[in-house]
């Protein structure tokens, strides 16, 4: 598959930046000891459950798109560049217990901010390749500046301004992508111009149950983490573990407001009439 001037650059930079990184690292005692509890983190079974999930999603996603005519093998980019960064950042974040609404606002406006990554990305409305190299660059940095001054009051300005290039740049990315796909009007490319502005969202949206068991189970071992750390009896602890799965499995929203109403007494529980008695008060 032949890159275009976009991709070259990319390819360009990752390697200046990349392989003298990857040198380093590999030098520097502490950068290899990182690297490998790094590694050991990854095979946490449920990070890995997690991104079989993401994968096996995705996949399934693709298969039944493509029976609907939606998916054909020239989106298979589009489609990986969604899974790394759309479908990754959905996947963890669902597994964080946060449920307020300014949560949520924030993981809205990161998903924005996503697709206008992957719009620059996969959008094959491009520059010559100095531009496109430049260009990078100078996104990087007013990205460093805008992630360097996020909690920083005293750089308030330099970050709404920061905020205001990265804006308008992926206004005009997004509107490139928009008259490109009018300009391909009536021509073949049109058809695969409209599945790949519509394959982000169906993807999104078929990840959903997937996202939503994420949540319920992180949930579920909050409170199986909080249970009977009192107990002496391991039998009595596995019986209100087993108790809590079954009822609060799928049911995100009550195994929190349980956690908030009986913490203290799931912490000191000391029999199976103590969980019995909690849950039928729940």
């Amino acid at each position: 598959m032949d890159l275009n001037t976009r991709e070259s650059a990319l390819l360009l930079w990752g390697l200046i930046v990349l392989a003298p990184l990857l040198v380093w690292s590999f030098r520097n005692p502490k950068m290899r000891r990182a690297l490998v509890n790094f590694a050991r983190t990854v095979r946490h079974p449920h990070i890995v459950f997690a991104f079989l999930g993401l994968v096996g999603t995705t996949g399934a996603a693709a298969w039944a798109l493509s029976l609907l005519g939606l998916w054909t093998w020239p989106l298979l980019k589009d489609t990986v560049l969604w899974a790394a960064f759309t479908g990754v950042s959905l996947v963890f974040s669902a597994g964080s217990r946060g449920v307020g609404g300014a949560r949520w606002r924030r993981l809205l406006a990161d998903q924005l901010k996503v697709v206008v990554v992957l719009t620059y990305l996969a959008n094959s409305y491009t520059f010559s390749f100095v531009t496109e190299f430049w260009t990078f660059l100078a996104l990087a940095l007013v990205s460093a500046v805008h992630v360097g001054t996020e909690k920083s009051a005293r750089f308030a300005a330099l970050r709404g301004a920061s905020t205001a290039v990265l804006g308008a740049y992926g206004l005009l990315i997004v509107a490139l992508a928009t008259h490109h796909a009018v300009v391909f009007f009536g021509q073949e490319d049109m058809a695969l111009m409209l599945r790949s502005l519509a394959l982000g969202p169906l993807l999104s949206l078929s990840l959903t149950p997937f996202l939503f068991a994420l949540y319920s189970a992180s949930w579920c071992n909050h409170l199986r983490v909080h249970t009977g750390w009192r107990c002496e009896d391991p039998a009595v602890v596995r019986y209100a573990r087993r108790r809590i799965v079954r009822a609060f499995a799928l049911r995100p929203w009550r195994a929190r407001g349980f956690l908030e109403s009986h913490g203290p007494a799931l912490f000191r529980l000391q029999s199976k009439g103590e969980i019995d008695e909690l849950l039928a008060n729940a």
